[in-house]
């Protein structure tokens, strides 16, 4: 599913301390990859998400589902939500069969979010990177997001701290949300 990270830190200046927290959220590369070709299928493409948000389900059987949520004025509201299709193994999208799934684990992603990862997701494609990818994380702020592509490990490599694996270098794109253009492309420190 969906890892959440919450990273916290405090920054001391000369004047104050300054505490700093943020969301980092993950999906596996195959389910992020699926993204673009998901709301590819939607009447009106990415423009669906200006409204709505992306919901990600999980079921018992571990599939990944996508779907639409309404967007909640207050979070204590009902989620209006519908699954519209699943994710294969081979990344692709299929159509909902017979009903709607049972849902174990689910995430919401604002519409404001997604539509930067789907720039972001564009972007690195059209990079004509070859490094395989093993997950892709994004946290925002009011005006960045900031994607991050995670590259795979090597089965006999182990946990490795500093964004590079035996298969290549973590790349972070940041995306201007109103502008919905990368405004930088950095490596991981």
């Amino acid at each position: 599913m969906v890892a959440t990270i919450v990273l916290s830190a405090v920054l001391c200046t000369p004047c104050k301390a300054v505490a700093m927290q943020y969301v980092v959220e993950m999906l596996p590369a195959r389910i992020a990859g699926a993204l673009p070709g998901f709301v590819a299928q939607l009447p009106d493409g990415e423009s669906t998400f200006v409204y709505k948000d992306l919901v990600i389900g999980k079921d018992s059987a571990s599939e990944y589902w996508f779907g639409l949520a309404e967007r909640r004025k207050d979070k204590g509201e009902p989620l209006q939500r519908r699954y519209l299709f699943s994710v294969l193994d081979d990344g692709r999208i299929g159509a909902i069969g017979g009903g709607t799934p049972t849902i174990v684990n689910e995430r919401i992603v604002e519409g404001g979010v997604l539509r930067a990862l789907l720039v972001a997701l564009t972007a690195y494609r059209q990079s004509g990177s070859k490094v395989p990818l093993a997950t892709v994380g994004w946290r925002s702020t009011d005006k960045v997001v900031t994607v991050m592509f995670v590259p795979g490990r090597s089965d006999n490599e182990g946990a490795v701290i500093g964004g590079k694996t035996s298969r290549g270098v973590e790349t972070h794109y940041d995306v201007d949300r109103g502008e919905l253009k990368v405004i930088r492309v950095t490596l991981a420190r």
